[in-house]
């Protein structure tokens, strides 16, 4: 269970990032308030981040596998995120191999002792 709520809290974590760190692209009105974005956002950002690393923690016992969980995962928000918003596409050669090894790192992390 406690790995599930780390993945959950990390998709929500790296959601609410995206549009932090990206809404400015998609929308000139948060390219105008950047204060604004950061006080709403941040915190959230920062809330979910928290429970995936308590979470991640207590499923693994490592800081490094749940840093390796967060990296990877966020490889399955941003390219989905970026496609559907900014329009860019994911389908390259270059995004496609960078996703490949996140699916590795996530299957080293959950296999390996």
């Amino acid at each position: 269970m406690s790995i599930a709520l780390t993945f959950f809290f990390m998709i929500l974590g790296h959601l609410s990032a995206w549009f932090a760190y990206n809404g400015q692209y998609a929308w000139e009105s948060w390219k105008q308030n950047p204060l604004l974005t950061a006080v709403i956002l941040g915190p959230i950002t920062a809330w979910f981040f928290w429970w995936s690393s308590y979470y991640g923690y207590e499923a693994t016992g490592a800081a490094w596998s749940v840093r390796f969980i967060g990296f990877a995962s966020s490889y399955f928000v941003f390219p989905i995120m970026t496609w559907a918003i900014l329009g860019e596409s994911f389908m390259t050669s270059k995004t496609l191999i960078c996703t490949l090894l996140s699916v590795i790192i996530l299957l080293v992390q959950f296999t390996g002792k």
